[in-house]
């Protein structure tokens, strides 16, 4: 009896080795397969790329915003980040917005402007992207007379603006600001 138990054993035993799985064995990457050879008959014309309209790219910024304009010849129409100009609210941007254009008067009829602005609050977007037109008309036409009467009606039209935020400072709410001292 002991000797069908040992049996017995054994064969489960057996059945158990025999029940566990394999082991994976790791197989070798497999090349990838070379591209076809199209016969000569058969051949696939590139595709075309979209020429880029060319035009003349000028930065401009005041504070944390950067204007980027490109003036191309065109119909008189300026784009901001997109949208017409004539759309800008409120109204007092839109004419600040708009003075270099009425200050170039039929010069700007004759091109089309877009200006990408970012960063800043919407008065300094603004003031950067009326200097941008301001200096791509000046850089399309090569007109002293216009670049003279810009100077002249105001010189920010022109030259950006470099002043900056001042960065704050230990013991104090501000850049110069220091906490109230009390004599008693």
């Amino acid at each position: 009896m002991a000797d069908e138990t040992v049996v017995q054993v054994a064969e489960v035993k057996q059945e158990t080795v025999a029940e566990k799985p394999e082991t994976v064995e790791a197989k070798p990457v497999e090349a990838r397969p070379q591209p076809q050879v199209v016969s000569p008959a058969v051949q696939v014309k590139p595709k075309k790329k979209r020429a880029k309209r060319k035009g003349i790219l000028v930065k401009a910024k005041k504070k944390e915003a950067v204007a980027r304009a490109t003036i191309r010849k065109g119909s008189g129409v300026i784009r901001i980040n997109k949208r017409n100009a004539e759309l800008i609210e409120p109204l007092l941007v839109k004419r600040l917005v708009k003075e270099p254009v009425v200050l170039a008067g039929p010069m700007a009829a004759e091109v089309d402007i877009e200006v990408n602005v970012h960063g800043g609050g919407f008065m300094s977007q603004a003031v950067s992207a009326r200097a941008a037109i301001a200096k791509a008309l000046v850089e399309y036409t090569q007109n002293d007379k216009l670049k003279n009467a810009f100077l002249k009606y105001d010189r920010m039209l022109l030259v950006d603006d470099t002043r900056r935020v001042e960065p704050k400072k230990p013991l104090g709410p501000k850049a110069r600001r220091k906490k109230q001292k009390s004599k008693r």
